[in-house]
């Protein structure tokens, strides 16, 4: 069983982040993604695994969704505060230790630079990662989103506005795959 919520709205900086960031609040447990923008028009899907907790609060989660893209929430703050709570209960270890790899390549497009990370899995790692992409002025043309049993494989096709063809200049990799293993670690 899955939950599936879909959101258009006018692309603008963060607003992936901001919704990964609400959905990881409410404690839904985002297993797949397929997100693109088109003609400055963002379009995400989000596939959840049907919560063992009971039926999720959904008109709750579409107030803090409305809140967080017009900037009236503080996702971060909140978010930091709901993981430093959870963060004091022991999460259950996997067989064999999850690897964290960040591949960075211009090579796979013409017009965007994909960024693919293997990480484990872990409560709002979607988040922190889209939100050290935001950070970096990376705008997520699409995404590709998918949790393998105690690991994540997220792939996002990013462009910088620093580029005249939208690419990351490859000078640039280094530091992009240093922040996003820090905003996991």
């Amino acid at each position: 069983d899955m939950d599936v919520v879909r959101l258009a709205g006018a692309d603008r900086a963060g607003f992936f982040a901001r919704i990964t960031g609400v959905l990881a609040l409410h404690g839904l447990d985002v297993v797949g993604v397929r997100a693109s923008t088109i003609d400055g028009v963002a379009v995400d899907e989000f596939r959840m695994a049907a919560s063992s907790g009971g039926t999720p609060d959904w008109s709750r989660i579409e107030r803090d969704l409305r809140a967080a893209l017009a900037g009236e929430l503080d996702v971060e703050s909140r978010l930091d505060a709901k993981l430093r709570q959870q963060s004091k209960r022991r999460r259950p270890q996997a067989a064999v230790e999850p690897r964290l790899e960040v591949l960075v390549s211009n090579d796979a497009s013409d017009s965007t630079t994909v960024v693919e990370v293997r990480a484990p899995d872990a409560p709002a790692v979607l988040y922190r990662l889209a939100h050290a992409l935001s950070g970096l002025h990376l705008d997520i043309r699409s995404a590709v989103v998918a949790t393998l049993g105690h690991e994540v494989v997220d792939v996002f096709y990013v462009t910088s506005a620093k580029s005249p063809s939208g690419r990351l200049p490859e000078g640039d990799f280094e530091p992009l795959r240093d922040a996003l293993r820090s905003a996991l670690g």
